[in-house]
């Protein structure tokens, strides 16, 4: 949010902000390995709403979220939203539009097949974060292995769980 020269406020969606930053600035990451940096931080939903290719099940879409991360940090945090139905983020959500709640049973479920109305639902993304998250906690060797990172951190809500390899059960 922003505000107007006259101290109201005044709301504005990310998408526009982020062309007019791309529009005017001269963005590059930095390229690994960089000695100054020691950590790379991503926005979880943001990584999920930019897949081209949605696969079949959530735990195929875990394995492809987890692609999609930055290579060659030592340490990337997964950072996730959370999605509460009484706040003022969620009312502004609601307003952009809403889905149907889907109940997802397992990691091995079928996606629907309209991914992004899926998304509009607050309560479904909770659940989506929560199956990539049992899917890559499961799966630790997998997960450093396709991420290609010493500390992969995994956070939402009150949530923080630290994935290396000396979480690895012997």
């Amino acid at each position: 949010m922003l505000g107007n020269p006259d101290g109201t406020r005044r709301i504005t969606t990310k998408s526009n902000m982020n062309k007019i930053i791309l529009e005017n600035c001269n963005l590059s990451l930095p390229q690994p390995p960089h000695e100054t940096i020691q950590c790379f931080i991503v926005d979880m939903i943001a990584i999920i709403r930019y897949m081209n290719d949605i696969p079949d099940t959530y735990e195929n879409l875990a394995w492809n979220f987890l692609k999609m991360l930055p290579k060659g940090y030592a340490r990337v945090d997964v950072v996730a939203d959370s999605y509460f139905s009484n706040s003022i983020k969620n009312n502004a959500r609601s307003k952009r539009g809403n889905s149907a709640k889907v109940i997802v049973s397992s990691n091995k479920s079928k996606i629907p097949r309209d991914f992004q109305a899926f998304l509009l639902n607050g309560e479904n993304k909770t659940s989506l974060i929560k199956l990539i998250f049992e899917t890559i906690k499961s799966n630790i060797a997998q997960t450093l292995n396709i991420s290609r990172c010493n500390e992969l951190i995994l956070a939402n809500e009150n949530n923080c769980i630290k994935i290396s390899l000396s979480s690895c059960p012997d």
